[in-house]
């Protein structure tokens, strides 16, 4: 039986020696998603569009949700702008966690490969993910342009922030990549609890607006951290809490060797499984 290395150290030299193997498979990945599409890439900045005007429209307009004391004129932009900070960032882990359990599933003919790197599976999906991530802050940014005339110059602290994310969602990706192996329900509670992340975050209110006494539950949530830092750098230019991104990346590299560990002590059995 062939043993894999459980060393971070390990992996990274393995990612960098199949680095050119890595770059094709996140392409392939994020061109497939618009094959044969007539607008093609395009859908990528038009869908975070038309869901951010829907979520505006029914938080901001149906239920007047508010997230400070914003002015009648201003209002309904602050609302806008606030509300997509949380979306894209919720819209990145959601699609990690819905499309994680099934990457080995559907790239059987990888799994039957012996000497394939499967653990950079995980990576790759990760990647693409980001590239539409990049996208829908570039129309974030684009909006705060339109509405302030400038960028906050805090926005150069966006890749501490959202580096430990990516850490974190790495490790859970290799730990449901596995799990979805063996238990194939798991997509379905995956998708189920990418719903209740959606509302059991900060995205479409602040946290000032639950009771005391579950605010301290809220800030455990490991996108609340994300989606108030990337707030606090991109629309209110404060610099970001360092030491508690400083806690988030110790816990997100511990999460992404577990997850890393996981799936290398459980790979062995992929294939009799598919």
């Amino acid at each position: 039986m062939q043993r894999h290395s459980l060393s971070p150290i390990g992996f990274i030299h393995h990612m960098v020696r199949h680095r050119s193997m890595l770059r094709q498979l996140i392409y392939r990945d994020v061109m497939s998603r618009y094959q044969g599409s007539a607008l093609g890439f395009v859908w990528a900045f038009a869908v975070p569009l038309m869901m951010l005007v829907v979520y505006s429209f029914v938080f901001g307009v149906i239920f007047q949700a508010r997230f400070g004391n914003e002015t009648a004129q201003t209002s309904d932009v602050n609302f806008a702008l606030t509300l997509f900070c949380g979306l894209l960032v919720h819209g990145f882990c959601a699609e990690c966690l819905t499309r994680a359990p099934l990457l080995m599933v559907q790239h059987p003919s990888y799994v039957k490969k012996i000497i394939f790197p499967l653990e950079l599976l995980p990576v790759m999906m990760i990647s693409s993910t980001a590239v539409h991530l990049v996208i829908n802050i570039t129309v974030l940014l684009i909006g705060i342009i339109a509405t302030t005339h400038m960028l906050p110059w805090t926005m150069i602290y966006l890749p501490l922030i959202l580096i430990p994310m990516m850490l974190f969602m790495v490790g859970i990706s290799w730990f449901l990549a596995s799990l979805g192996v063996f238990m194939r329900d798991i997509g379905q509670i995956t998708g189920l609890c990418s719903t209740l992340l959606l509302f059991l975050s900060p995205v479409f209110y602040p946290i000032e607006r639950l009771p005391a006494h579950y605010q301290p539950f809220m800030r455990l949530n490991p996108l609340t951290p994300t989606i108030e830092a990337v707030r606090a750098v991109l629309l209110e230019g404060r610099t970001p809490d360092m030491t508690l991104l400083s806690i988030y990346m110790v816990v997100s590299l511990v999460v992404a060797w577990g997850g890393y560990a996981w799936f290398q002590r459980t790979r062995s059995a992929f294939a009799d499984v598919l």
